[in-house]
């Protein structure tokens, strides 16, 4: 009997000294808050991230003409500050490549369709084509709870955001979920944080009604449903990420008219937490010389890619007569072997009487200057003609191509 009491009293004394620490643990981990910053940091594994990424897309029926097309993209980024998406669109067996790199300093922008680069931009203002990138799902924004029409916030953003959220328990394929939903200026919002998967939203959605924002203004369609479902996790270096997963985004016009619905299927490759940059070659411009390009802090005036770099669209020609005539310039000024030693410097006397003097035969009187006034009219004279066979070789160039 004593025994049986003995053992009695260890395992209410067990209890007590467990119980405070498990509820402790419910209380900082389990708590709404502390769901929401755990699926914040689900999400660190973007931030030195090198993958593939494949993107079947289904457009709207609604979209006329729109044709089911495949994205290959290859992503690379080191913590924002660097970061490239290198695309590769199939429509109909067509291919086409977009490249965006931001090398920390300047963003380019290219484009090609089969072997020609069509287009190509520069510019070094970036963050709002950067972010306008990040949130858009055929770049896989989807996969890190993004989407355009919330003002750059991700999920976990706009549930911190949020006054008051609602919690419950679901099962969500096979896995105990914390569902939390909150209305924020921006919609309501609902994520399925699954914590024996790091946190992660197994599923996520934001849904617009008539009053909510969509980024800045007052949404103008009936409704509007963005929807992500992650139907694969795989657990790679300490991090549960999503390699297959689907996402939906469906808008209802004010017309009553049927919703137009966009249809993604994501699939994550070669995923490489730790990736060595140098050996991928990435955040680099490149880019064939010749290829036209434009420069958004200055609009309107045509530049070309050469040697690695932007320079103004100039032709081949022109630039070789201008270095012909530098060149000759400086040969005509250099001292030559057997030359005297130049007089102390003078201070030059004023142009109209060095011409008088000319005119007069003085030679004498002249300026000792290096340079003669005749030189000074030849290159002068010469690049002017170069510079209106400049002008009149891009007005030709125009002409052709507005033709």
């Amino acid at each position: 009997m004593d025994n049986k009491n003995l053992l009695t009293s260890l395992i209410s004394l067990l209890a007590l000294l467990w119980l405070p620490s498990m509820c402790q643990s419910a209380t900082v981990s389990e708590s709404p808050q502390g769901m929401i910053e755990g699926l914040a940091s689900s999400q660190r594994w973007a931030g030195r991230l090198a993958m593939a990424l494949d993107i079947d897309i289904k457009p709207s029926s609604d979209n006329s003409g729109a044709r089911p097309y495949g994205i290959k993209l290859v992503f690379h980024c080191d913590h924002q500050q660097r970061i490239e998406w290198l695309t590769q669109t199939s429509v109909e067996g067509v291919a086409r490549v977009a490249n965006d790199v931001i090398n920390g300093e300047e963003m380019l922008r290219t484009r090609r369709d089969g072997e020609v680069w069509a287009k190509a931009s520069l510019s070094r203002d970036y963050e709002g084509f950067r972010k306008l990138l990040c949130d858009n799902p055929e770049y896989g924004s989807a996969l890190l709870g993004r989407i355009y029409g919330n003002n750059h916030l991700s999920v976990a953003e706009l549930l911190r955001g949020a006054h008051e959220v609602q919690t419950r328990q679901e099962i969500l394929d096979g896995e105990a979920c914390t569902v939390i939903e909150a209305h924020t200026s921006y919609g309501s919002v609902t994520a399925w944080i699954a914590p024996n998967k790091g946190y992660n939203a197994l599923k996520w959605e934001i849904r617009k009604a008539s009053q909510d924002l969509f980024d800045e203004s007052k949404i103008q369609s009936k409704s509007w449903l963005a929807a992500f479902h992650a139907t694969e996790l795989r657990r790679i270096e300490g991090y549960y990420i999503p390699i297959r997963s689907e996402f939906s985004l469906e808008i209802a016009k004010k017309d009553g008219g049927p919703a137009a619905i966009d249809l993604y299927h994501y699939t994550v490759k070669n995923v490489d937490l730790n990736p060595d940059f140098e050996a991928l070659k990435a955040f680099q411009f490149n880019l064939p010389d010749g290829t036209p390009v434009s420069l958004r802090e200055a609009p309107g005036i045509g530049y070309v890619w050469r040697n690695g770099r932007a320079v103004p669209d100039v032709e081949d020609e022109v630039v070789s007569n201008i270095d012909s005539l530098v060149s000759k310039a400086m040969e005509d000024t250099a001292p030559r072997e057997g030359d005297t030693p130049s007089a102390p410097k003078q201070e030059p006397k004023p142009i109209v009487e060095h011409v008088k003097k000319e005119a007069t035969g003085h030679a004498q009187d002249a300026p000792a200057v290096g340079w003669g006034l005749w030189k000074w009219v030849v290159v002068a004279t010469g690049l002017l003609i170069i510079a209106l066979f400049a002008i009149g070789s891009c007005l030709r160039r125009r002409k052709g191509t507005a033709a």
